[in-house]
């Protein structure tokens, strides 16, 4: 029986996470740590801790999670004397991270991507236990073929291996052993460790299911199984300033009937642009999409989104039929993320998965032709 520790960044890696732990991990001890980077992170924190899938569940309240653009200089200034004294006292930086010294001799350490916070954790456990094995897990479709999403500046590289000099600090990155993915064909990253398929996670798991419902205080009789979804793209609200994707919703209420469509916020999502457009709202936009459609069959629905991953999980998790509609190629001001990378994947994935259900619209006019073809008009 092993000792595992498992860090998470987001709600789709914490449904990963439940889902390695009930799987591959079952019969291990594992513990868990969720990074309070997410909106829902404290309240999912309060009901983890007390289901008993995960021995210790802890909670990190740090500004080393604050990046990106929606954290202001200011904002973000403390966690850069909190990532230098990482590098010298890792233990004590994480021990005022989550409230409690680890002490444990674990063996594994899983984790998504790598950031001062992850780090920070290896670093702290490799004191306790020079032989631990790190494995990274997915985070939605990026995975598969960006290595990492950001990468360190010369600066940073060279405070760290100063550090290593000084305070013997290790590299994540070469204790890591495999990378966990649901669809190890649809990898394009040329990856330094080996892929690793993991079980996928379905309504099959019926452990799972009722689990990551009462994580999420979910209850599958409060969503109805609307004809039309559109979901809010977390590149456009986090690295756009335009309203975009509120204008093609009004413009596709337009085409059909408002009332059959109800929009998905993003579950980092704080405010809500589409209230003034007499769309529903999903009342459950804080729980991740795939874990309601654990409880629900889509089949025949019309997914609508920029590039949101329920574009591409609604085949790879449980192969709904739903006719799914890209609108990347539409935009006015695409995110800077659409590039020949996400090209090539959204090819791979119709290799794999077919394109029958599958749109991509050039402009407005296509949008509403298809909308058009699915509706009968």
């Amino acid at each position: 029986m092993k000792k595992i520790l498992i860090g998470v960044d987001s709600v789709f890696q914490f449904v990963i996470a439940s889902n390695l732990r009930l799987t591959i991990y079952e019969n291990d001890i594992v513990d868990l740590i969720i990074y309070k980077s997410f909106l829902s992170a404290p309240d999912l924190f309060s009901r983890v801790k007390n289901l008993c899938v995960f021995r210790n569940v802890f909670l990190a309240d740090t500004s080393l999670t604050r990046c990106g653009k929606k954290y202001s200089f200011f904002e973000k200034l403390p966690k850069f004397f909190i990532y230098l004294y990482s590098l010298a006292a890792p233990n004590k930086v994480l021990k005022k991270i989550i409230g409690k010294e680890l002490i444990e001799e674990y063996d594994e350490f899983l984790f998504n991507g790598y950031g001062a916070l992850p780090e920070c954790i290896f670093n702290s456990c490799y004191k306790i236990n020079t032989k631990i094995v790190c494995h990274r897990f997915e985070d939605g479709y990026s995975s598969y073929f960006t290595i990492y999403n950001s990468k360190k500046n010369i600066i940073r590289r060279s405070i760290e291996s100063f550090s290593s000099i000084m305070f013997n600090r290790k590299n994540i990155d070469s204790y890591v052993s495999s990378f966990y993915f649901q669809e190890p064909e649809m990898v394009m990253s040329n990856l330094p460790y080996d892929v690793v398929g993991a079980p996928k996670f379905g309504r099959h798991n019926k452990k799972l299911v009722d689990f990551l419902n009462k994580a999420f205080n979910y209850s599958p009789k409060e969503e109805s199984v609307m004809k039309f979804f559109f979901f809010e793209d977390g590149r456009m609200f986090f690295e756009s300033d335009t309203n975009e994707e509120v204008e093609i919703v009004s413009l596709i209420s337009k085409y059909i009937d408002p009332t059959s469509i109800v929009v998905k916020l993003h579950p980092r999502t704080k405010i809500n642009r589409f209230k003034d457009l007499g769309v529903d709202v999903m009342n459950a936009s804080a729980v991740p999409w795939e874990v309601i459609q654990l409880n629900h069959d889509y089949g025949g629905c019309i997914f609508i989104t920029i590039t949101s991953s329920p574009i591409f999980s609604s085949d790879i998790y449980f192969g709904d039929k739903c006719y799914k509609i890209l609108l990347y190629k539409c935009l006015k001001t695409p995110p800077s993320s659409i590039d020949a990378k996400f090209e090539a994947y959204v090819q791979k994935y119709k290799e794999r998965f077919g394109s029958d259900y599958l749109f991509i619209p050039e402009s407005y006019d296509e949008l509403k032709s298809i909308l058009m073809k699915l509706t009968n008009k």
